[in-house]
């Protein structure tokens, strides 16, 4: 297959790739709008960056056979199912990294399910996308908008700017709790600015790191409540952006401000 072989053939419904081809060259079928069935008939080692870009009738795609480059550590290129219409994405234990703008503007995807091995999540992964509609004679903005929930891996380390951006995720309900909020995994370190932004939905944030990671005054909505363990929260509230932009609160007022017994 070559790079840009079957970009814009916007009449293209169904491709069977063959066993053999194992790539998926950079723009191969992007913008083909009404391309809604690939079959893959052998593993691949590598799907490049917006092979599948703005292929929004294509609703599904298995994943499964990325085989992965092990250097790389990565079988999926940055932008590769941007602005698609994927409505579930399971990411194979062969892929550690989540590339940038992978499926940024995928505004029908619903369910994302993440294995925990994964250690980066790239700059506008699951964020947005802008392009100008030359009909309409406007700016069109699409975000994960149907994306609810998703549990981050157990060694993520890095969470990119604008990963979330514009999502609809609000968290899962805390056990012993009524709240939801999104838990961050212990050994993040990084979580980029507009990580979580203009993510309405998103009311609390528990941190699993007792040190507080590198962040913006953007990373989070600013009336989000933060809630941290109780042995942490001088560190966090003695840490810039942390303490002048978000209400630090330990994890047990999390069922105290709702009157929630334990």
């Amino acid at each position: 297959l070559p790079p840009s072989g079957f970009s814009g053939c916007s009449s293209l419904k169904s491709i069977e790739i063959p066993e053999g081809v194992n790539r998926i060259p950079y723009e191969c079928f992007k913008g083909c709008t009404q391309l809604s069935s690939v079959r893959h008939l052998g593993a691949i080692k590598n799907i490049e960056g917006s092979a599948f870009e703005f292929c929004s009738a294509l609703k599904h795609f298995d994943l499964s056979a990325i085989v992965g480059y092990e250097q790389e550590q990565s079988g999926l290129g940055g932008d590769a199912f941007r602005g698609s219409g994927l409505t579930s994405v399971t990411i194979p234990e062969t892929v550690r990294r989540i590339p940038d703008a992978v499926f940024a503007g995928c505004k029908d995807l619903t369910t994302v399910v993440l294995h925990d091995n994964i250690t980066s999540i790239g700059d506008n992964a699951f964020g947005t996308l802008s392009y100008y509609d030359e009909d309409t004679d406007e700016e069109i903005i699409l975000s994960c908008s149907s994306l609810k929930s998703i549990t981050l891996p157990q060694n993520l380390e890095s969470i990119g700017y604008s990963a979330f951006r514009g999502s609809a995720i609000e968290g899962e309900v805390i056990a012993g709790t009524s709240v939801k909020a999104l838990v961050i995994p212990a050994k993040v370190t990084r979580i980029g600015y507009d990580a979580f932004n203009r993510c309405s939905n998103l009311s609390a944030v528990k941190m699993l790191p007792m040190y507080p990671p590198e962040i913006s005054h953007d990373s989070f909505m600013e009336n989000t409540a933060i809630y941290v363990n109780p042995e942490a929260i001088e560190a966090y509230k003695s840490s810039y952006y942390w303490s002048d932009y978000y209400t630090i609160l330990p994890y047990d007022m999390m069922s105290f401000s709702l009157g929630v017994e334990f």
